[in-house]
C-alpha cells in the first residue's frame, strides 16, 4: 500500500532521472504523468518572503524589542511580537478582543488557528489568527487565579506562532 504525504501517493511515484543533471529529476505516476519536478519543488520549499513588520493599530503599540513580524517559507507561515493595549483592559472572558494587527491576505490561515500566548505578569491567554487575518485573545488565565481575568491596559502580551496555509 502507498503511504500518503502531501495529497500525493508516494508508493505510486516512479523516479525518473534524466542524463542532463539533476535539475531534470521527476516524479511520476505509473501512468507516467508528470507530478512534480526537482526545481518545481525546490523552488516551492525555498520560497521565502523574508521578515514582515506588522504595525499595530487602535490603542495597540510594539513592546520594546518585540516588533510584531510575519514570514512565510513555502505554505509554513510564522507569527512572532509583542503588543500592549496602552488605554484599556481586554480578554478578561471568553470574547475575542482584536490585539491592534490584521495579516495580509499571503500570511492568512484556511482555518482558525488556536494557541497558547504569555503576558509578562504570569498570565496565559488564547491566541486566535483568524481566516480573515485577525488576531485576537480571548480566556485570559491567572496562575493566581482560578477563572478568567482581563489582561491590565499595558501589559506586554507575548506571541509566537507557526502554521500552514493552502
Amino acid at each position: 500500500m502507498a503511504e500518503i504525504y502531501e495529497r500525493v501517493a508516494i508508493g505510486e511515484l516512479q523516479e525518473k532521472t534524466s542524463l542532463e543533471g539533476s535539475d531534470q529529476i521527476a516524479l511520476e505516476d505509473a501512468e507516467g504523468t508528470k507530478k512534480a519536478t526537482l526545481n518545481t519543488l525546490k523552488t516551492f520549499l525555498e520560497k521565502d518572503t523574508g521578515w514582515m513588520t506588522l504595525t499595530p493599530d487602535g490603542n495597540y503599540e510594539v513592546v520594546y524589542g518585540h516588533r510584531p513580524q510575519v514570514r512565510k517559507r513555502g505554505n509554513v507561515v510564522e507569527l512572532s511580537g509583542g503588543v500592549r493595549n496602552t488605554k484599556n483592559n481586554i480578554g478578561g472572558s471568553t470574547t475575542e478582543v482584536r490585539i491592534g494587527i490584521t495579516l495580509p491576505e499571503e500570511y492568512r490561515p484556511s482555518k482558525m488557528v488556536i494557541c497558547p500566548g504569555y503576558t509578562n505578569v504570569d498570565k496565559v491567554f488564547q491566541l486566535h489568527v483568524n481566516v480573515d487575518g485577525t488576531v485576537t485573545v480571548s480566556r485570559a488565565f491567572s496562575s493566581d487565579s482560578g477563572g478568567y481575568e482581563a489582561i491590565q491596559a499595558n501589559t506586554a502580551i507575548f506571541f509566537h506562532v507557526v502554521y500552514f496555509t493552502d
